[in-house]
């Protein structure tokens, strides 16, 4: 099963202080042949009543694929996202760049009046579901993936999540 695909943790650390710890670990998933990205995580975790519960998490992406380069996403990365946006010459661009820039509530913003037009695109509508997924909007985020696969069936597969 080697297009299957894969999660992979490492760098394991546990720091318990008392009633609680801190867990972090290094996370890896891979789509073969397409992409990768890796995350670090961190989990705050509290004893209660004699076990133990997630308090909180906070996870940060490190690395992803890009042109089939596992790239650093540093400060120089995230500044030429933004570029991009800055560059953009019309909303349609715009609302791509600050998806791609992971700048979601802008996106989403920008992307209720693009979707409104009656030029949007298939991508148009993939990139305002995919910032209202990340912002916790999923009936507008559903909405959106039905549109763009209705748009291009073939770039959009539909998610499970929207069906």
């Amino acid at each position: 099963m080697t297009d299957a695909l894969r999660f992979l943790h490492d760098d394991w650390d546990i720091r318990i202080r008392g009633d609680s710890a801190e867990l972090g670990y290094t996370s890896i998933v891979i789509v073969p042949g397409n992409w990768t990205g890796i995350w670090t995580v961190r989990a705050e975790l509290k004893r209660v009543g004699g076990e133990w519960k997630i308090a909180g998490t906070r996870t940060h992406q490190t690395h992803e694929t890009v042109g089939g380069q596992l790239v650093k996403l540093d400060s120089t990365y995230w500044a030429k996202k933004d570029g991009t946006v800055t560059e953009a010459k019309d909303d349609s661009a715009k609302l791509d760049a600050l998806t791609d820039a992971r700048r979601y509530r802008e996106a989403f913003e920008l992307g209720r009046k693009v979707i409104a037009g009656e030029k949007a695109t298939g991508e148009d509508w993939f990139n305002y579901s995919k910032a209202a997924l990340n912002l916790g909007a999923t009936a507008e985020a559903v909405k959106g993936a039905k549109k763009a696969h209705e748009l291009i069936p073939k770039l959009a597969p539909l998610p499970p999540w929207a069906k």
